[in-house]
């Protein structure tokens, strides 16, 4: 995801993420994920993936949930 369309909006929010001293941890990120997830609804054929599950069901529980997995998952794209 760092090296897609999206790129400099997920290594913004990620690296805010990762930096993040408040609790819950990233609290202060909320709208670098939201332009994050903003960009990813731009370029849908690109995000599926992460675009499938936003039905808005329990969005703030599951976006934070999907938030933190996504983040760990992609920690080492960001970091290199």
């Amino acid at each position: 995801m760092a090296h897609g369309p999206c790129g400099e909006e997920f290594k913004a929010a990620f690296s805010c993420f990762v930096h993040s001293q408040d609790e819950p941890k990233g609290i202060e990120c909320l709208e670098k994920f939201k332009g994050m997830q903003n960009c990813f609804r731009l370029y849908p054929d690109v995000y599926s993936d992460e675009l499938k599950d936003d039905d808005g069901q329990e969005e703030n529980k599951k976006g934070s949930d999907e938030l933190h997995k996504s983040v760990i998952e992609h920690k080492d794209q960001i970091e290199a």
